[in-house]
């Protein structure tokens, strides 16, 4: 398939083109190697946390010289059904 040739395909085509491509990514963005770097203290450092009906979840991050940020750690539980009864704010505290 020439690069011209993109122009010449129906819409389904093209669709399933651009879904392997896109599903060829992905799988090989999940199966590269992509080390977590290690905790730097002189690094200004990021904590997220988010909580649901379902459970709860942190990333601790850091933003690096260039710009980026970069997880550092991460966590996350799932509630069990008595911590679900309480509700997502007070799953905060467990």
């Amino acid at each position: 398939m020439g690069s011209g040739s993109c122009l010449l395909m129906d819409e389904e085509e093209f669709s399933v083109v651009m879904k392997t491509s896109v599903t060829s990514h992905i799988i090989r963005r999940l199966t590269e190697p992509s080390p977590i770097p290690l905790f730097n203290p002189d690094l200004p450092t990021i904590v997220t946390t988010d909580t649901s009906d379902y459970g709860l979840g942190a990333v601790l991050s850091q933003l690096h010289p260039n710009h980026t940020e970069r997880t550092v750690a991460f966590a996350s539980k799932t509630q069990i059904l008595n911590s679900r009864e309480r509700g997502p704010l007070d799953a905060c505290g467990l």
